[in-house]
């Protein structure tokens, strides 16, 4: 497994694969005459056992799920046995794994060895019980006959508790029309506000910056703050009093900034990013190998970097770039409490300078090569926003496997709409689309601090 062993030690994968071989070349010399036997029961029975029994062989039970329930049969999986076309059976759940062999740590072979056969006896050997929520997800197609609805059946049977995602999984064709769309948005809304609370009151992000959950914690705090933020800025089209208003907004909060000149979200945004950056640099260092056969790391790697030095250039030209004052009067405005009265410039007591960001664009975007530079880095968010999506909905949302695609078409069709929304920015300044005739050049413009 190298250094990427998500099954374990590899004292463990030897020993494990040793019992495989040498059960292979049993069945080989002595045929039929091989029995089945068990660790445990040779060993006496498990400590604090009065009693054990032979486990029952996972491969023997599937027939019988066949017959009470419908489903995939095990003669069809058998027929999927190529590098190109590859099926398991593991533990009653039937993979498609045939695009994740190449990402496989143990190897293409270590698959392909059971393609078409059940594996669930040598896969729990040396796997945890959630490596395939946790990795391998989008993998499963459906069960064995019916095992995951009876499971679920004979959990409601017993009185126990069942999530909703437990319901969902498994469960084909007209069932999952039970919940249908709603039921699987709803489910998702609530998975995704897990994660963005989680980035809030959790500290485990913070005990070890090789913990993949400060990567996707973030990644979802981002996600948000970037949808707000494409959002709030279609307000340019509003013109300069709207906003220039808006850019206040935010200035008004800076009492929560601790005495910075910036407000407690900017702030929480920064640490956000920052453990976002240093996470992915940690686990990109300590994976290099694996990273190398992934082409779907390397595009969030070569695209996080770009990002980065965008977001560097970005800051630098508008939440520290040096802008002239705009002034406005406080009144009420939603969501703002603003709005401009009066002509200009404003010598009437009870307006407020702000920093112009609105004329602050215009110039910023009269450069072609910062539109193409913007648009450039705009594209590249998109695809970084895509791929890293797709991984988070297969692998940290609570969805149903087999509805884990509404939850990427969700995120997808995000991504397309805050592309769009960013983009029109970039058009709507480039091209001399936005209104300059509120501003008078005949008058000096008055230099305007951060902190206004």
């Amino acid at each position: 497994h190298g250094n990427n062993r998500l099954g374990g030690s590899s004292l463990l994968d030897c020993v494990a694969f040793g019992r495989v071989a040498g059960r292979a070349c049993a069945e080989y010399m002595l045929g039929a005459d091989v029995t089945t036997t068990s660790l445990v029961t040779l060993a006496g029975g498990m400590p604090g056992q009065t009693e054990s029994k032979p486990a029952a062989s996972t491969t023997a039970a599937a027939p019988a799920a066949v017959e009470t329930a419908s489903g995939y049969t095990l003669e069809e999986v058998a027929k999927h046995v190529t590098k190109d076309d590859c099926w398991v059976v593991v533990n009653g759940q039937v993979l498609n794994v045939t695009s994740f062999l190449k990402d496989h740590p143990g190897g293409e072979l270590a698959i392909l060895t059971f393609a078409g056969k059940d594996a669930s006896a040598e896969f729990d050997m040396i796997h945890p019980p959630d490596v395939i929520q946790k990795y391998a997800a989008d993998c499963i197609i459906g069960a064995i006959g019916g095992a995951a609805v009876a499971s679920v059946g004979a959990a409601a049977a017993a009185g126990g508790a069942v999530a909703k995602g437990e319901i969902l999984e498994g469960v084909e064709g007209e069932d999952m029309q039970l919940g249908g769309w709603c039921l699987t948005l709803r489910v998702l809304f609530c998975s995704f506000l897990k994660q963005i609370l989680g980035t809030i009151f959790s500290i485990k992000n913070f005990n070890a910056l090789g913990d993949k959950s400060g990567l996707s914690r973030s990644a979802f705090f981002l996600v948000m703050f970037m949808v707000i933020h494409s959002v709030g800025n279609l307000h340019v089209f509003g013109g300069p009093n709207h906003f220039n208003a808006y850019g206040y907004f935010y200035v008004r909060l800076y009492w929560t900034g601790f005495g910075l000149n910036a407000n407690i979200i900017e702030e929480y945004l920064a640490l956000a990013g920052l453990l976002h950056v240093c996470v992915a640099w940690k686990r990109t260092a300590q994976q290099a190998k694996a990273i190398v056969r992934s082409p779907s790391r390397w595009t969030l790697i070569l695209s996080g970097l770009a990002l980065l030095v965008f977001s560097i250039v970005h800051l630098k030209q508008f939440r520290l770039g040096q802008a002239d004052c705009y002034w406005i009067k406080p009144q009420w405005m939603w969501p703002f409490f603003l709005r401009r009265d009066g002509g200009f410039p404003f010598e009437k007591e009870g307006f407020t300078a702000v920093r112009d960001i609105y004329k602050l664009e215009l110039q910023v975007f009269a450069d072609p090569m910062t539109c193409a530079f913007y648009t450039l880095s705009v594209m590249l968010f998109g695809i970084h926003m895509w791929t890293g999506w797709t991984k988070l909905a297969n692998n940290k949302l609570d969805v149903a496997p087999n509805q884990r695609w509404v939850a990427r078409l969700v995120g997808q069709v995000l991504t397309v709409l805050v592309v769009l929304f960013y983009l029109s920015f970039v058009v709507y300044a480039g091209l001399g689309l936005a209104d300059s005739s509120m501003y008078d050049p005949t008058i000096a413009p008055v230099p305007c601090s951060l902190s206004t």
